[in-house]
C-alpha cells in the first residue's frame, strides 16, 4: 500500500521518481524538514559548492532530470553526485528525478557503490486520491467535492490526479464557471501550461506562445 516517504526513513540510500509536476520537489523540502538531521539541497547547488558544508547531514538531493537536461551525456550528471557522495563518505541520502529520466537497474547498481549499506530503494510517487484533490482544492474553491464530481462528469478527472494540473484546473474554474465543453478546457489549460514558472527558464529566449503550443501538437 502507498506510505509517506517518512515511512522509509530508516533506508540509508532512497530514489523518488515521478512525472513533471508530481510534487517531488514538494515532498522532499517537506520531508527534509521533518527527518531528524536532514537538508535539502538542489543538485545544482550540490555539484556547484564544496562538499564539506553537508558534511554529517541526510541529504535530500533534488532534481536530477533538470541537471541531464542542461549536458549532452545524461549519465555524467550521476558521477558527478556520486563523486561528491564519495568526498562526502558515503553519507545517507535522497534522489529525486523524473521517471522518463532514470535509466533504471543500471544507475541503481551505480549509487550503491555510493550507499552506507550497498543498497538503493526505488520508489514512485502515487498519483493523487480523491481525498488529497478535495483536500488541495478545498483552500481555494467553495466547494471542492463538486469540483471533483464536476471533472469526472466531464470526463477530466485524470488531468486532477497530478498536482500541477490540478492547480492549473482550478484556477481555470475559480470563478465558479466551467469552460462550455471539454475541449475549451484543454485549450486553457494547455495556455497555462505553457507558460513558464522557473524564473531563471523565463530569462532564456522568449517564443511566443502560439509557436510553442504549434511544436507541442507536433511532438
Amino acid at each position: 500500500a502507498p506510505q509517506p516517504l517518512s515511512h522509509y526513513y530508516s533506508h540509508p540510500a532512497v530514489v523518488v521518481l515521478g512525472d513533471p509536476g508530481s510534487g517531488k520537489s514538494t515532498n522532499f523540502e517537506q520531508s527534509a524538514a521533518t527527518e531528524p538531521n536532514a537538508v535539502f539541497v538542489p543538485i545544482r547547488d550540490f555539484l556547484t559548492f564544496q562538499a564539506d558544508r553537508w558534511e554529517g547531514k541526510t541529504l535530500y538531493l533534488d532534481g536530477l532530470d533538470e541537471q541531464r537536461a542542461k549536458s549532452e551525456d545524461g549519465r555524467g550528471a550521476l558521477d558527478r553526485i556520486r563523486g561528491k557522495l564519495d568526498e562526502l563518505k558515503q553519507p545517507r541520502y535522497r534522489l529525486s528525478c523524473r521517471a522518463a529520466d532514470w535509466y533504471g537497474g543500471s544507475e541503481t547498481e551505480r549509487l550503491r557503490a555510493v550507499s552506507p549499506d550497498r543498497k538503493v530503494l526505488v520508489l514512485r510517487l502515487e498519483p493523487l486520491s480523491d481525498a488529497d484533490i478535495i483536500t488541495i482544492a478545498r483552500d481555494k474553491l467553495p466547494d471542492p467535492a463538486d469540483f471533483l464530481f464536476q471533472a469526472q462528469r466531464r470526463g477530466i478527472d485524470p488531468l486532477l490526479r497530478n498536482p500541477q494540473t490540478l492547480e492549473l484546473i482550478i484556477g481555470e474554474v475559480r470563478a465558479g464557471v466551467w469552460p462550455a465543453t471539454r475541449l475549451d478546457l484543454f485549450q486553457k489549460a494547455c495556455a497555462r501550461l505553457l507558460q513558464e514558472t522557473n524564473p531563471e527558464h523565463e530569462q532564456g529566449q522568449y517564443v511566443p506562445l502560439e509557436r510553442l503550443l504549434t511544436a507541442a501538437g507536433y511532438l
